[in-house]
């Protein structure tokens, strides 16, 4: 694959209507179809020739699961942080629990390699030109960027 069609390919897969994440198609009458949503998982880890990547679907609920039931951001958050198990930057991703009332980063990990020192990870929504645009007046993408580290700093003081 030559480098215009990487680009091309990101883009397309990174524009999408405000509001909507790539999980839109799992959701059907506001009820998750964590099904198809599991077989996104194992399409990524295909298409990523992810030889030794593992995850039942038993344990992609469990990542989905935030508060008792999956939900659209659960699964969009576990199907990011399983590609990363995929591309080898962690292992053992399992989601944070810190106790009622405290928040903190999505999920505790086990970094790899040059990547050893990453504990935890935190997900955020995808955001594309679209999305962009129509949040004028809000904020730019490095202002949500400082929130967020802002917010994760907070969140580990608790």
């Amino acid at each position: 694959m030559d480098e215009s069609s990487d680009s091309e390919e990101e883009s397309e897969s990174n524009q999408c209507p405000v509001n909507k994440t790539q999980t839109a198609s799992f959701v059907k009458n506001g009820i998750v179809d964590l099904h198809e949503a599991y077989q996104e998982v194992l399409r990524r880890a295909a298409k990523l020739g992810a030889e030794n990547f593992d995850c039942s679907f038993q344990r992609f609920k469990e990542l989905s699961t935030e508060y008792r039931e999956p939900t659209e951001v659960g699964v969009r958050e576990a199907i990011t942080g399983l590609q990363g198990e995929m591309l080898g930057y962690y292992k053992n991703l399992v989601r944070g629990h810190y106790g009622k009332g405290v928040s903190g980063p999505d999920f505790k990990v086990k970094g790899i390699g040059k990547y050893r020192h990453i504990t935890h990870i935190k997900i955020k929504n995808p955001v594309g030109k679209a999305i962009e645009e129509a949040s004028r007046g809000f904020s730019n993408l490095h202002k949500q960027g400082e929130n967020a580290a802002l917010k994760i700093q907070n969140q580990q003081k608790k």
